[in-house]
């Protein structure tokens, strides 16, 4: 796999890059990619394309312009995360939860750190939002439940809550295992055609922008 980079020579750059390169050595599986493009940019994006992925930092992003080293490698080794899950072509919403479990596994405390600091003071303002910002703390729950109930606070909402009770139960499952996975899926669709949720519109938690072009 062949990394590009496009980033100035500058101190927060510099910084940002060699996190992004400590996060690919250190990430545990194999990109299904021919090339990564990493670049500083104007806004944060994750653009997968079928042989390509272009992984953007904003040069406004809080994380970097503080030097924020847990954040940042919890963006980058999320994101490759979801370059290695993007593949399997499933729902937003279980992408996410895959991409996050697995994060939270390699990053523990830092991953927590990271999902609380996105996920606080944000409030629901439809059922397909309570799903996206649900995801971190049904991630979590096979990997830290303490982790997990801390994250739960930040979204409660009863009513949603009891609507999506046997999707999450799905998602907490492992989900590399097929049968659980269809599970999941299964749960999903039948809620996605009750509730008028398009797949598309159950994004993650803001922070980087998710497009794929094919």
């Amino acid at each position: 796999m062949r990394i590009v980079k496009k980033v100035r020579r500058n101190k927060n750059e510099a910084f940002a890059s060699s996190l992004f390169d400590e996060s690919i050595k250190k990430f545990p599986n194999k990109i299904p990619l021919d090339t990564i493009e990493f670049r500083i940019a104007e806004i944060d994006a994750l653009i997968i394309e079928e042989s390509r992925a272009t992984l953007s930092v904003s040069r406004m992003n809080a994380f970097l312009a503080e030097h924020d080293r847990k954040a940042l490698r919890s963006m980058f080794t999320e994101s490759l995360n979801r370059i290695f899950i993007r593949p399997m072509g499933l729902p937003q919403l279980i992408e996410d939860v895959m991409a996050f479990r697995e994060t939270a596994k390699l990053l523990k405390d830092d991953y927590l750190y990271y999902m609380y600091a996105k996920t606080a003071g944000r409030k629901p303002e439809s059922f397909a939002d309570y799903l996206s910002l649900s995801a971190p703390w049904v991630a979590f729950y096979a990997v830290d439940s303490t982790a997990a109930e801390m994250l739960h606070q930040l979204t409660r909402n009863k009513a949603y809550e009891a609507k999506a009770k046997s999707l999450f139960e799905a998602l907490k499952r492992n989900l590399w295992i097929d049968s659980n996975l269809e599970k999941a899926l299964k749960k999903y669709r039948r809620l996605d055609a009750g509730s008028k949720i398009q797949m598309g519109e159950l994004g993650a938690v803001p922070g980087i922008q998710q497009r794929q072009r094919v």
